[in-house]
């Protein structure tokens, strides 16, 4: 996406009216094709410029569409400041040519939560969310990344006639034992073959050429195989203890190799082996160690008292398997509603590719991996919520799990805290079972709790969609400093988004991630300051849960001449430059705003209200407030709050002046307590305000008879600070006219200190 600085002083400047070059259109993108495991994966690009022309873009690597997250700092090319989206690989800047060049390291375990077994991978390019004035591009690489080699079989020959000759030479260094050669690239192990059955058994392993890069002995994993897709595993005090094998029980066993690349040594055997049962030997390398070389072999079936395995009597032996759709879908269902409710996938197509491999591995995420858990219960990459094993005979999905339940610690908490409203799920298989098929999916959105749009909707495509036919007759009138949309069909409480497209087909978001509702005429008003100071298409999309992301209209606003400096309107905000640019992640759109100034006790002064009545604060955004009541008392939560920050609460009731509730300070939980059983029945909207003026969000409650909704707007990372007079704190700020707020002044300063705001009970 692009941000864009509308200060008058910028758009004076005559690079804005700088032509792109004919190759900023079409970037290109090199791959390097087939890659060995361990290798750097090199990529190249040409016309890769800003949307004037005039410098390189920005750029943004993910790996298997974000699926993998790096352990590393990842710096910005341009602010050097780290980029705490982890799933950014990493980051470069194209030169003013557009051209650039980029060696992206192998995802180990050392590096990464995950890695690239052998199979196909993609390489994500993004540019546009991390530059002002940047173009909005998204490429795909793909890139295979091939098995190690293994030693071919031996050419069986015609039996002739034996000459006397030497004994044939064995295997350099092979022990003298029956055994199976693994071959792990330039490094070769060899297993006992055949193994007797019963308890207290024996398996005796060895190998050669197991060295580090800088010439140490590996550390070598052995696991065993008891079927095609379940390996045995230790428990208790027998799990293997490693920093980087924490609480992984399926490694039976950790070998360290000597100076020389070589180890030998006798393992313990799984209890309870049975003739002719399912036994191999996994052996692997690089997750242990940065400086170590990935590798890993599978030994052929091991000979088990002398009888060979010949296939369906394995324990936990799979299924070839055979989907029962030629696509590939998913679909989610919420069970039980509310946060920390129960969510049911299902699906199909969802099979491993290879013979005897059964279904794939899935990985969840919610909203793209906005919401990450708090620990790594379920994988090292905290943004994957569940794992759901596909049936190994038909590949369908068919698995519950429970959704976070809106705090941020235990099982369910997450980080952010989880909200309610329309989500989606982003499925990936590929990187949890070693050959899978790499793939993406997201489903259709569902709704937790009250709908409200969590995302932005796509981007149109602006030649295709923008055409004359689609116009549907919306219109928008600047009235001093705010814009009034009209767009035709809405019904009252409609949920729309707005952005403007500039003429070479880029996006903005002038407002954010804002939501805006239609009043019953399909109408709605916004600032009109952060529009670009130039020719565009004003775009309305719909938000609504059955037409989510659907055109609603669009129209032209401004003029060529519009890039000549321009005197703000007296009714605009101070911040009126502000411009935004829509989040990469939901995560990323819930950052944390500007901090309050540090106090040690309440500020001075007390703020001006956001508003003069409560319907104004409906082009306001919610900042993710949420306030409850119970009793008369109203509990409200800023998400976006510090324990310990000051806010003050202002009350409105109905279509009556605001009330000031004085300083409060919010409890850990980032809560404050309000008593507003003065107020009686009606419709009570909640606002705070922080300690530096700017307004931290809203919330509104029905007492009593239930009321009309008012528009609202749902919640956005940048907040308009709120410019005005201050008065003494603790003011009650009056109408004559209210007389319901008599009661209710008297006590408003009461218990702040600890959080809470106490008012007496109405009387007659």
């Amino acid at each position: 996406m692009i941000v864009r600085l509308l200060l008058s002083a910028l758009l004076a400047l005559p690079w804005l009216a700088v032509a792109a070059p004919s190759h900023a259109a079409s970037p290109s993108v090199d791959g390097p094709g087939t890659i060995r495991p361990g290798t750097t994966i090199t990529l190249a690009g040409t016309g890769w410029t800003t949307a004037d022309g005039t410098a390189g873009s920005v750029l943004a690597f993910k790996l298997d569409e974000g699926s993998i997250s790096t352990k590393r700092d990842v710096r910005h090319p341009v602010t050097d400041a780290v980029i705490g989206n982890k799933t950014v690989w990493a980051a470069v800047r194209a030169d003013a040519d557009g051209d650039w060049e980029v060696d992206l390291p192998f995802p180990t375990t050392e590096n990464a939560t995950g890695t690239w077994e052998p199979g196909r991978h993609g390489v994500r390019i993004l540019s546009g969310s991390m530059l002002t004035g940047d173009v909005s591009r998204t490429e795909l690489v793909e890139v295979d990344v091939e098995a190690e080699p293994t030693e071919p079989e031996p050419t069986p020959t015609a039996p002739t006639t034996p000459a006397p000759t030497e004994p044939a030479p064995s295997e350099p260094g092979a022990p003298s034992w029956s055994h199976e050669t693994l071959a792990a690239g330039t490094a070769t192990a060899w297993v006992e073959s055949r193994i007797d059955a019963g308890d207290g058994r024996s398996i005796r392993l060895a190998g050669t050429g197991w060295s580090t890069r800088d010439g140490r002995g590996s550390t070598v994993a052995v696991k065993l195989n008891r079927s095609a897709t379940a390996q045995y595993t230790r428990s208790g005090d027998a799990i293997v203890d490693h920093p980087s094998a924490a609480g992984d029980d399926t490694i039976w066993a950790l070998v360290t190799a000597g100076a020389d690349g070589t180890f030998s040594t006798t393992l313990d055997a799984p209890p309870g082996l049975v003739a002719g049962q399912y036994l191999s030997a996994t052996v692997l390398s690089g997750r242990f160690d940065a400086a170590d070389v990935q590798r890993t072999a599978t030994s052929g079936l091991l000979v088990v008292d002398g009888v060979p395995h010949e296939g369906g009597g394995g324990p936990g032996e799979s299924v070839t398997c055979v989907p029962t759709s030629s696509v590939t879908t998913a679909r989610a269902t919420v069970e039980t509603d509310g946060l920390g409710g129960t969510l049911h996938l299902t699906g199909s197509g969802w099979c491993h590719p290879a013979a005897g491999r059964g279904g794939s591995t899935v990985g969840i995420k919610i909203d793209e991996g906005a919401y990450s858990r708090t620990d790594t219960s379920v994988h090292q990459n905290r943004t994957i919520w569940a794992v759901a094993e596909a049936d190994p005979a038909t590949g369908e999905l068919d698995a519950r799990f429970r959704l976070p339940d809106g705090t941020t610690t235990g099982d369910l908490g997450s980080t952010p805290a989880f909200g309610q409203g329309a989500h989606t799920l982003r499925l990936l298989s590929g990187s949890l079972k070693s050959g899978d098929t790499v793939r993406t999916l997201q489903t259709d959105a569902f709704v937790i709790g009250t709908y409200r749009p969590t995302t932005l909707p796509d981007p149109v495509e602006y030649s295709e969609d923008l055409t004359p036919s689609t116009r549907r007759g919306l219109t928008a009138v600047r009235s001093g400093g705010r814009l009034d949309v009209t767009v035709p069909g809405a019904s009252a409480g409609s949920f729309v988004s707005l952005s403007a497209y500039r003429t070479d087909g880029s996006p903005e978001y002038p407002w954010g991630d804002t939501w805006f509702r239609t009043d019953a005429r399909g109408r709605l008003s916004v600032p009109a300051a952060v529009l670009p100071d130039a020719r565009v298409k004003l775009v309305a999309q719909s938000g609504d849960r059955d037409a989510f992301g659907d055109l609603l209209g669009w129209t032209w606003w401004g003029t060529t001449a519009a890039l000549a400096p321009r005197t703000p309107d007296p009714e605009e905000p101070a911040d009126a430059a502000r411009a935004w640019t829509k989040p990469t992640t939901k995560a990323a759109a819930r950052a944390t705003p500007p901090p309050a100034t540090a106090v040690t006790g309440p500020p001075v002064l007390a703020p001006a209200p956001p508003a003069e009545r409560a319907a104004d604060l409906t082009t306001l955004v919610r900042g993710g407030v949420e306030a409850e009541i119970e009793d008369g008392i109203a509990t409200v939560t800023v998400p976006t709050g510090t324990p310990a920050d000051w806010v003050h609460p202002f009350v409105y009731l109905d279509g009556s002046a605001p009330v000031g509730a004085g300083w409060l300070q919010l409890d850990a939980e980032r809560r404050i307590r309000l008593d507003l059983s003065a107020f009686g029945d009606g419709d009570l909207t909640i606002a705070l305000v922080r300690a530096d003026g700017s307004l931290a969000g809203w919330d509104r409650l029905v007492v009593g008879a239930t009321a009309p909704a008012p528009p609202s707007t749902d919640d956005s990372p940048v907040l308009p600070a709120v410019g005005a007079a201050v008065v003494p704190a603790g003011e009650a700020l009056l109408s004559a006219a209210d007389w319901w707020l008599l009661a209710a002044g008297a006590a408003l300063a009461v218990g702040i200190a600890g959080g809470t705001l106490s008012t007496r009970k109405k009387t007659a």
